[in-house]
């Protein structure tokens, strides 16, 4: 509470799923302890996408994203950028996306998004709760295939698969 007025607000995420509803329920109990109100609101995926992507209607969201297998990831972090829900903007960050998208090499890239990345980790436009792991089983005819602590498709542009 300051100056009479209680702290509280809306965090919403998307109805069914499960371990999002748990994570707002967890949430709400801790932010409770401290005396803050934190309302869960939950809506079917597609109202929810509107709400975050369109309206920019909440305070806080609480959703998954994942990546492909190319770093660039101008849709979360470029000012434009389509699931830019909260509105960071950092020049230095657009300039860097730029970049990355100019060359070919994979190296000069591999640098401009660790780069970009640090920034990022600075700036904190956004909190990430967790990574969720996973076990993945590959035939052992799959070769090739080293999935890190991010995501398992990693370099599946050089996977390749034995025929015999």
């Amino acid at each position: 509470e300051r100056d009479g007025e209680r702290f509280s607000f809306e965090i919403y995420t998307n109805a069914g799923n499960e371990i999002r509803e748990q994570y707002v329920a967890v949430m709400q109990e801790q932010w409770r302890e401290i005396g803050v109100e934190c309302t869960p609101q939950t809506e079917e995926w597609n109202a929810f996408l509107d709400r975050i992507t369109g309206t920019g209607d909440f305070e806080i969201a609480l959703l998954g994203f994942s990546w492909g297998v190319d770093p660039h990831q101008e849709t979360m972090w470029g000012t434009d950028g389509g699931f830019n829900m909260n509105g960071y903007s950092n020049p230095e960050i657009d300039d860097l996306l730029a970049q990355g998208l100019e060359t070919t090499d994979q190296d000069e890239r591999r640098e401009i998004y660790t780069e970009m990345q640090n920034i990022i980790l600075e700036d904190v436009p956004n909190v990430i709760l967790d990574f969720p792991q996973g076990i993945y089983g590959v035939n052992q005819r799959c070769h090739n295939i080293f999935p890190n602590d991010v995501y398992f498709t990693v370099n599946a542009h050089e996977w390749w698969v034995d025929e015999s």
